[in-house]
């Protein structure tokens, strides 16, 4: 079994498990489940893509596509530090971890529009490497198609639908936080499959 799939396979049960098992502050566990799914999310892609860009025999590729995915890659950590600083400081109990957290959460639709932007970025990343003369084309364009254009997708319906809603939009937070959850949890498992 390759490396990457034991990862992901973790990142998944770990997500279900912290979001069933994890701290539950003031009834918000549906935080925790999108807080960890998109964190791990993220982790799963920068160890893949970065593994992908390291091994020997993707030496194909340009630099200019290299420098392209590592520098979205370094976007996509700093677009999602809302939700990873927020679960480290739940998982650590961490109160300067905490403070970061709560400075930086803006609310569902600064998160939507974060998340939106996260999924632009990949899907970016995958037509770059579709179209990049690597020889594995077909698993980016098996990304693009069953993993990140449904992800900007779903993402993009529920930014519109938390502008639909406006001040109303706390009232469903879970749903919201649910719909990430899953989208980032089925991503994984596309990847899964795909690798």
């Amino acid at each position: 079994m390759r490396i990457r799939t034991i990862i992901i396979i973790c990142c998944i049960i770990l997500a279900v498990l912290y979001a069933f098992f994890g701290p539950n502050k003031n009834d918000m566990s549906y935080r925790n489940w999108e807080n960890v799914s998109v964190t791990l999310t993220i982790i799963y892609a920068a160890v893949f893509y970065f593994c992908f860009l390291i091994e020997i025999k993707y030496e194909k590729l340009n630099r200019f596509t290299r420098l392209f995915v590592v520098s979205f890659l370094g976007l996509v950590l700093l677009i999602t530090l809302p939700f990873s600083t927020a679960f480290f400081s739940e998982l650590f109990n961490n109160t300067f971890l905490n403070e970061i957290a709560s400075n930086l959460n803006k609310g569902r639709l600064c998160n939507m529009w974060l998340l939106t932007i996260t999924a632009v970025l990949f899907l970016l990343i995958d037509i770059v490497m579709m179209y990049s003369g690597y020889d594995d084309k077909d698993k980016f364009h098996i990304n693009f198609k069953y993993s990140e254009f449904p992800v900007f997708v779903s993402f993009g319906v529920l930014l519109l639908y938390s502008y639909y809603l406006g001040d109303k939009i706390n009232m469903l937070d879970s749903f919201f936080a649910g719909a990430v959850a899953f989208q980032m949890i089925s991503s994984n498992i596309i990847w899964l499959l795909n690798d």
